[in-house]
This record gives structure tokens, sequence and C-alpha cells, in this order.
């Protein structure tokens, strides 16, 4: 925790120097880079975002569900997208030099992260967006900030929106917004609210304040939601959460707006990272990209396009896992997790170093999804997590995986991360 104390401090000194020497170079620049831009449309921009490389991160609403990759606002503007389902900032955090590098350069960077993520707690947001722009001194960082019908209540019974239309049993023959905007007319404004915490909406703003970024706004009219819903609901999914094709667009439209005003450029110039990070994963591929011995251990595509090195029954798994700093860092592993049900076995695991084989780190695990009773309530998971399992020394160790029990599935490991960075014991996400 202290080495990531210091990262921190010593991310945010090179982050203020970077931007002090940028509005140096350009103080017309400096005018609007602080610049929130809440109505957007972009409709016929002067400049091609074709022309920019870009890359997003975030969650499902920019990973996309039930839209064509195509038709997202990632895939409208071609951008290389490394959003992770139902997550955080805080792997992006931890693994962005292996995660970048092989990617070479980018101008610009979009981050959008959903209000239940850890971002208040831990800096993660932060640091992921100071890690960009140390080594890349002129990119374009925006942060999406966007609400959705979920957050929506009905002040006298205390549901939710998606509640109370059910309980009104409304319905429609298109999407299931027309129905519950005709309904919501018949109440008064005040029967409505919108949940949207203020910390989230501060911390997006004295972040990008922080790295020299943009806000880009999914407009909300707090004082009368019920006109908010009128005009911004088609920009939703009846799920009440992601956002639809028109969503996507008028993402799109924001970011080309940004740029254009902004007058975002390329930029081949980088620095040399401050920190870096050992990543990776095998989940997608079934593919290591640096050779590790390992004993005990298969690599099997255990469902479709999904790969995990798979513990033998009865035995003890290994796999060498290296330092190459020159101070201990911290030791993640990604490993397949079930909900509600445990269908993986509880898993001894523990770390090795030097000729005397002395345990550095240990701790057992139980593979199930870590969160609350109502985020799990009526859904069954397949997901991955992320743990940490301890302190890595400096060189060649070893990483034992012991299961303790036979489970309906065997113990699946499908990735590893050597950082300096760490927001928790347990990170999950469900890619």
């Amino acid at each position: 925790m202290i080495r990531s104390i210091f990262l921190l401090s010593c991310l945010v000194l090179a982050v203020m120097m970077i931007i002090g020497s940028n509005n140096n170079e350009n103080d017309d620049k400096n005018n609007v880079v602080h610049r929130t831009l809440t109505e957007t449309t972009a409709t016929t921009p002067t400049i091609n975002p074709l022309d920019y490389r870009i890359a997003t991160f975030g969650s499902s609403r920019t990973k996309g569900v039930h839209v064509p990759i195509d038709q997202t606002f990632a895939g409208l503007l071609k951008a290389h997208n490394f959003a992770i389902r139902a997550s955080g900032p805080e792997y992006p955090a931890m693994c962005t030099y292996s995660i970048i590098e092989p990617y070479g350069k980018f101008d610009v960077v979009i981050l959008e992260f959903s209000r239940e993520s850890k971002e208040n707690k831990d800096g993660a947001l932060f640091i992921l967006a100071a890690r960009f722009r140390q080594h890349f001194p002129h990119v374009t960082i925006i942060f999406l900030h966007s609400w959705a019908p979920r957050q929506i209540y009905h002040v006298p019974t205390g549901q939710s929106l998606g509640q109370w239309a059910a309980s009104a049993e409304l319905s429609s023959g298109g999407s299931i917004y027309e129905s519950i905007n005709a309904k919501m007319q018949d109440t008064p404004w005040y029967d409505w609210r919108i949940v949207e915490p203020d910390v989230y909406a501060t911390l997006a703003q004295t972040t990008a304040d922080g790295v020299g970024g943009h806000v880009l706004r999914m407009p909300i009219n707090r004082d009368d939601v019920r006109e908010s819903m009128a005009n911004y609901s088609h920009f939703f999914l009846d799920d009440y959460i992601h956002l639809s094709a028109e969503g996507h667009q008028w993402v799109r439209n924001g970011i080309v707006d940004i740029l254009q005003k902004t007058k975002a450029k390329r930029s081949n110039y980088t620095r040399p990272w401050y920190s870096t990070d050992a990543c990776q994963s095998w989940y997608a591929t079934g593919k290591m990209t640096r050779k590790q011995a390992t004993n005990n251990m298969q690599m099997v595509e255990f469902q479709e396009g999904k790969f995990g090195l798979e513990i033998q029954k009865g035995a003890e798994g290994t796999l060498q896992v290296t330092n190459p700093g020159r101070k201990p860092v911290n030791l993640f592993i990604s490993y397949m997790v079930t909900a509600p049900e445990q269908r993986y076995p509880k898993t001894r695991i523990w770390l090795t170093y030097g000729s005397n084989n002395r345990i550095s780190s240990s701790q057992e695990i139980t593979p199930v999804w870590q969160s609350s009773a109502s985020q799990v309530a009526g859904l069954k998971l397949h997901v991955v997590s992320h743990a940490r399992i301890g302190k890595l020394e400096v060189g060649n160790s070893t990483l034992h995986i012991a299961p303790k029990e036979e489970t309906e599935y065997p113990f699946r490991l499908v990735g590893i991360m050597v950082t300096p960075y760490n927001f928790g014991d347990t990170l999950t996400a469900l890619l």
C-alpha cells in the first residue's frame, strides 16, 4: 500500500508538470481544457474522427450490449475497445502498460465506468488517467458521465422505475419507454427523483481537472425527471441500463464535438513509462504471451472461445512467475468463479521464492462471485475474478495452486497480474 501511495504521489507530480508544460505551450488550449459539455450534436463535424488513434475503457455501456459492434460509439469511432463488462477502473489502472504497449500510440482516450465501482474510494480512475497523461503528454482524455433509467425512482412508492412500470402493468408494441413516458405525464413532477451520487459527478470533474481532461455529460433535468425521460429515453435499451444505437450515436457525436472544439491533434510524442506492469490473460485466446514453466496444469477451452489453465485432479499445480523489477510488487491472479452456487473448489494458493523455496504469501480462495445479494439475486453467473495473492519478490517465484475439494469444475486460472498498484484484495468483472 505504501508503494502504491508513493507511486500515486510521483504520478501526480509528473502529471502536474506535464499539464503545466502543455499550458505554457498553448494558452488558447488551456482555456478550454476543463470545459464540461452537456449539450452536443456535432452533426456536421469539420474534423474526421477516424484520423485519431482512439482507445476506449469502461464497462458494458462501452463494450455494447444488444447493439452491433459497429454501431457502438467505440465502433463508430473505429476505436480499440478495451472495455470489460460490469467492471471498474481498477484492472486497467493496474495493467495500463500491458494493455496499451502492444498497440503503440493513442491520441484520444475515453473513460466510462459505472457508479457501482470503487473510483471514489481507491483512486483507480485517477491513476488510470494519470498513467495515460504521463506516457502520452498530448493525449485528449474524455470522461463519459451518463445516467440510466434504472436510477429513477417513484417517491410515493419507493419503487424503481422498472418496478413501478411492472406494478402498473405497462407494456408497448415498441419500446417500454413509450408507455412509461405517457404514464409519467399523468403524475406530478415531484413524484420522481433520480439517484445520482454527487460524489461521482464531482469525481469525474475533479479527475478531469487533475489530468487536463474533459467531461462529456448526458443531459438530465433534476427538477423534472419526466422531461429527461421524454427527451432521452430513446438513448437506452429496455433493460433500463445500457445504451441503444441512438445512445451510442449521441456519445460518438459528443466526443467528436469535444475533439472539434479543443482542436485535438495527433501526436507521436511519448515519455518513458514511469511505472510498468506485467499482466497477461489467456481467457479469450488460450495463449500465454510469456513463456512460463507449468506443472500439473493444462490449457483447456472450457467454453467456446474461453480458455483456462486447469489443475489436474488430485494434483498441485505450479506456475513460474517473474518480477523483472528492482522492488517487490503485487501479484494478482485471474480465475473463474460462479454465483450464486459454488461450482469451483476451495483452493489454497501460495508463493515460494529463492533456493530454499521460502513461502512469501499464502491464502485460501473460495471461487464464488463477491458482490451484494441484491446484485446476484436471480442471476446465474460464470465470470472472471481477480485476487491479490501477495507480495512478489524480485526475480523468479513459484505460484502453487492446490484445490482442497472436488467440485463440478476444476480450478481454472485464466491470467496473472504483476503490478506495483493494489486496489483491493478481490476485484470482479463480467468479462
